[in-house]
């Protein structure tokens, strides 16, 4: 689960990782999150600027790793 543009929550099925997407957030979307959840792998998530600097991270390496700002 992801934020997207408008800032509204879109979900990703069955996703192939390592799996990454670019959201450009429009004016006003002030949210930032990602929810990653595995029935066998182990996560990790982070959020990145346009700079491709981490803003936040999580490095639980769980089935469930998320990343919100």
């Amino acid at each position: 689960i992801y934020t997207d543009a408008r800032g509204f929550p879109q979900t990703e099925f069955n996703a192939a990782l390592p799996w990454s997407k670019m959201i450009v957030l429009n004016p006003g979307v002030q949210t930032e999150s990602v929810i990653a959840t595995s029935l066998s792998g182990r996560l990790n998530c982070s959020i990145v600027n346009a700079q491709g600097q981490p803003v936040v991270t999580s490095s639980t390496t769980s089935i469930m790793a998320t990343c919100t700002r």
